[in-house]
């Protein structure tokens, strides 16, 4: 159970993370590419 409480503990953040972190930039490159 430690083990996977540490596996949730540490994955869990990073798939939030990325979510945060993707969505604008996928999103920015959707509203700059017209402009190019």
């Amino acid at each position: 159970t430690v083990l996977l409480s540490a596996t949730i503990t540490g994955v869990f953040p990073s798939a939030v993370v990325g979510a945060l972190v993707g969505a604008p930039s996928s999103r920015n490159h959707l509203e700059l590419e017209p402009l190019m």
